[in-house]
């Protein structure tokens, strides 16, 4: 799609804060590598989040993910995952028992 084209593009001049509604999935390494995005609010459309969708956002802080999210790709290690390559200070803002919630507990995230 276009948004992914675009994506692709800004990769390392994006600075998203927040995806448009019109989104219900966060696929494959969509944001991999975007070393400018410090923050990102996930819409309540969003059901699910693929492998490696954060990997490697070095300067990302915070990410606001809804309840609307029932499934967010594992991988085999703790070490990887959706947000493999991010900060130790990354801080996960969701509904407590969510998945994600459930998610940053099992891999330790904050």
């Amino acid at each position: 799609s276009l948004y992914h084209i675009y994506l692709i593009y800004a990769r390392n001049f994006c600075r998203l804060q927040a995806l448009p509604e019109s989104v219900t999935s966060i696929e494959k390494f969509a944001f991999a590598g975007c070393n400018n995005v410090e923050s990102i609010v996930i819409p309540k459309n969003v059901t699910s989040i693929g492998e490696g969708a954060f990997n490697e956002c070095s300067r990302l802080k915070k990410i606001i993910i809804p309840e609307s999210v029932t499934k967010i790709a594992e991988s085999t290690s703790r070490e990887e995952g959706v947000f493999y390559g991010c900060p130790s200070g990354l801080v996960i803002w969701t509904t407590k028992n969510s998945c994600a919630d459930k998610y940053a507990k099992k891999k330790e995230l904050k």
